[in-house]
This record gives structure tokens, sequence and C-alpha cells, in this order.
């Protein structure tokens, strides 16, 4: 399970660091950003 709460912690703060970048309204669909 922990590992699970890591993996949606990190996708959190991805997220976050989206939005910042781009107005949500822009926002893509998901997609891997490498």
């Amino acid at each position: 399970m922990a590992p699970n709460i890591a993996v949606m912690a990190v996708e959190k703060l991805k997220k976050s660091a989206l939005d910042l970048l781009n107005p949500p309204y822009i926002r893509m669909p998901k997609c891997p950003i490498s």
C-alpha cells in the first residue's frame, strides 16, 4: 500500500506543477512527460 500512496503523491505533485505551468482550461489529456 505504501508504494501506491507514494505514486499518488508524486502524481499529485506533477499535476500541481502542470497546473502552475498551464492554465487549467488548456490542460492537455494526461500523457507521460519525460
